[in-house]
């Protein structure tokens, strides 16, 4: 399963919620984030954990992200993408990738 969290505004929770999602995922089978915002937030708080160890990615390029994402979708359980704020390419392959 591929979820993005996107919105056009930003300051909204996308990372929070993207942190908080893969977070529990994870006790739920294998997950990765994959970190499409420049500031990198949830990437950066996930990778601090210290009681579970997530894979994260940064990925910035709407190429590279849609490629990764279809190549790693059979790898993991759950693939939790962080978007960034706007209506951007990266934002666009976000939604064409996802299922929820």
């Amino acid at each position: 399963m591929i979820i993005g969290l996107v919105n056009q505004k930003g300051g909204c929770g996308k990372s929070t919620t993207a942190a908080h999602f893969a977070y529990w995922l994870s006790f739920n089978g294998s997950v990765i984030l994959i970190d499409a915002d420049s500031q990198q937030s949830s990437s950066t708080w996930i990778s601090q954990l210290e009681s579970v160890k997530i894979p994260t990615q940064a990925i910035l390029d709407p190429e590279q992200l849609f490629e990764t994402i279809d190549t790693i979708s059979d790898k993991y359980d759950a693939i939790v993408v962080d978007g960034p704020a706007g209506l951007s390419e990266v934002t666009k392959s976000i939604l064409d990738v996802v299922d929820l």
